[in-house]
């Protein structure tokens, strides 16, 4: 639906394209820039866990805020919620529907 919607209010990507790739998409959904926030001394390699506990800094107001932080919340909550991955006690897995954004027609009825 961005992407449609990125589309007719002809809003380019960053390098002039007409149409906008879902990992772009993504990335600015999940950038906490757009709450002022920057996160410096990042440490090296592809090494993914905690930022904050990996030896990173995290400047808040570094910059001006584009959108609030319980927007920019709200946002990463519904990002979580309609995720395909389950952490849980059993690991890291995937959940057993297709299409974790759809509901289920038939439970509806």
């Amino acid at each position: 639906m961005i992407q449609k919607e990125l589309a007719a209010r002809g809003i380019k990507t960053s390098k002039s394209k007409d149409k906008w790739s879902s990992l772009a998409i993504d990335k600015m959904l999940s950038n906490d820039k757009y709450i002022g926030d920057v996160r410096v001394a990042k440490p090296q390699g592809r090494r993914k866990g905690n930022f904050e506990n990996d030896g990173g800094y995290l400047f808040s107001d570094a910059h001006p805020v584009i959108i609030s932080c319980k927007t920019f919340s709200e946002v990463q909550e519904e990002r979580k919620r309609r995720s395909n991955i389950i952490k849980d006690e059993n690991g890291t897995h995937r959940k057993p529907t297709r299409y974790s954004a759809r509901r289920d027609s038939k439970k509806d009825e």
